[in-house]
């Protein structure tokens, strides 16, 4: 399940919740909608614009257990950039935050969406950055 933000007139690089199950897993959080380069350009061209504050958020989704994935950069791009978190979201060619679980007895409750709906809230700071 996918529910991305409408922007008018764009139908690439559109942020957006998701929530994806398997058999043995479940895996929740924040996707870009048909993500291409120069649109991952603009999301971390936003983050430099406050980079103190792009730390913080980004070390706070990493706190709340969500993990940073997309394929990286072999060389680094922003060797300016000594704070890890920053450094590691900004080098990569793409990306997506997510977190996975393991299939448990909350899939079968409401626990589930009280956790989905918790752990959306907690990717806020994020979005309000990139959109």
């Amino acid at each position: 399940m996918y529910l991305r933000f409408r922007q008018s007139g764009k139908s690439k690089d559109i942020a957006g919740l998701y929530f994806d199950m398997g058999a043995d897993y479940y895996s929740y959080g924040l996707r870009i909608y048909k993500q291409t380069a120069a649109g991952f350009q603009e999301t971390k061209d936003k983050l430099m614009d406050t980079p103190n504050k792009a730390k913080a958020v980004l070390k706070q989704v990493k706190a709340n257990g969500f993990n940073i994935i997309g394929e990286k950069y072999k060389v680094n791009h922003y060797p300016e950039i000594s704070e890890d978190t920053l450094n590691d979201f900004l080098n990569r060619k793409t990306f997506y935050i997510a977190k996975e679980e393991a299939v448990n007895s909350k899939v079968f409750s409401s626990e589930l969406a009280d956790e989905i709906t918790q752990g959306f809230m907690q990717l806020k700071a994020f979005a309000d950055l990139i959109l």
